[in-house]
């Protein structure tokens, strides 16, 4: 089966789109599954690619445009059979996207629309106006499957007039960021006593939950002494964090800057709970998902997909509110029972072997393919 993929580009900082398609072609049977191009980049190129690239690049510009022109004759030359797009719930990515929808039907190429993030904004400008609802059901309702992170966004698109069928997926881990036997090992006897380390990994901005996850650090650090947060990622709102860090003159934070590679698989396995009280229109973030596979209790909130994945007390605790004391008091039950922390981060580590690792998701998405 020959599958075109119209949206892999890496950008400065691999984001969550870049990462879900650079795993999953990595793991695709070569014998079942054939991949036509890639925006430019031919597979070998797109895997091993090092360089980070900018879209201000001109040649990323030339590339795009010369795919926009040819990909009707790479649809003919490679006899395509399916077309996967990946576009986010914005504007320009769904006129883009329905583009190329609408020119693979045109040559009978089966679907996949994998929508990746989501943007309340524009789902309401659709629902709200009548002629940006009419175009987009007219070329969306024309793909085979349409699969996103939650089933409240399944629900929206239903609410907008979508007939086509709707799957609700998650994102993956990579297999090889996993170190089993230490992930393992960690769960089952890590001692707390001494120090617990706290993990916030995400974009440094406000909606990510950064000030609620320092206020609640503060609340507990003045109970526990053994405790740190560690502030991993970078944003448009790092300086101002740091600078209200300085003004509350607190202990214990280290900010570590944006970690990718061996450096995030080393503080994930350092870590002890993942921190993620985001109000963020969340899909399904990979940071929660990889936190979950080395074994981290999660705190988080009941945003986008997380609920569809997350059962409370046994992953973790998820809640509504947007109080620190909320999320201290959560995490304080598990500094207070050790046996708890290592049990719910078992329970993570067993979750995600079976359900997130980049090997497993991929196995789902073949058979999505094989049913077109």
């Amino acid at each position: 089966m020959n599958i075109i993929f119209t949206r892999s580009f890496m950008n400065l900082r691999m984001g969550g789109v870049t990462i879900y398609v650079k795993q999953l072609i990595k793991h695709l049977d070569d014998t079942e599954f054939s991949i036509i191009n890639l925006v430019g980049l031919e597979k070998k190129r797109f895997l091993n690619a090092v360089e980070l690239v900018n879209w201000s690049n001109v040649s990323i510009k030339r590339d795009l445009f010369l795919f926009f022109i040819t990909f009707p004759f790479k649809i003919i030359k490679h006899r395509a059979d399916v077309v996967h797009l990946n576009p986010s719930l914005e504007v320009k990515g769904l006129f883009r996207d329905g583009f190329f929808l609408l020119i693979g039907k045109l040559f009978n190429l089966k679907s996949v629309v994998f929508i990746h993030g989501w943007n309340e904004k524009t789902a309401s400008k659709i629902k709200s106006c009548h002629l940006f609802s009419t175009i987009f059901k007219m070329i969306y309702n024309r793909s085979d499957i349409i699969v996103v992170l939650a089933n409240e966004f399944k629900h929206s698109l239903r609410e907008i007039g979508l007939k086509t069928k709707i799957i609700v997926e998650t994102t993956m881990v990579d297999d090889e960021m996993v170190p089993i036997k230490n992930v393992y090992n960690k769960c089952i006897s890590s001692n707390h006593s001494n120090k617990i380390n706290i993990l916030f990994l995400a974009r440094i901005e406000r909606s990510k939950g950064i000030y609620e996850a320092i206020d609640t650090f503060v609340i507990l650090r003045q109970k526990y002494s053994n405790i740190r947060l560690i502030v991993a990622g970078d944003g448009n709102d790092l300086s101002e964090v740091k600078k209200y860090v300085d003004s509350i003159g607190s202990h214990g934070i280290d900010f570590i800057g944006y970690i990718s590679g061996k450096t995030k698989e080393a503080v994930l396995l350092n870590s002890d709970i993942y921190l993620f009280p985001t109000t963020y229109g969340e899909g399904m973030p990979i940071s929660l998902l990889e936190a979950m596979a080395l074994g981290n209790a999660v705190i988080t909130r009941y945003v986008g997909g997380i609920p569809d994945i997350f059962i409370n007390g046994k992953n973790g605790f998820i809640t509504d509110s947007k109080s620190p004391d909320v999320y201290a008091r959560l995490i304080e039950k598990m500094i207070l029972d050790q046996s708890l922390l290592r049990r719910i981060g078992m329970n993570n580590f067993n979750y995600a072997q079976e359900y997130f690792f980049a090997s497993k998701v991929t196995k789902r998405i073949e058979s999505i393919y094989l049913d077109l």
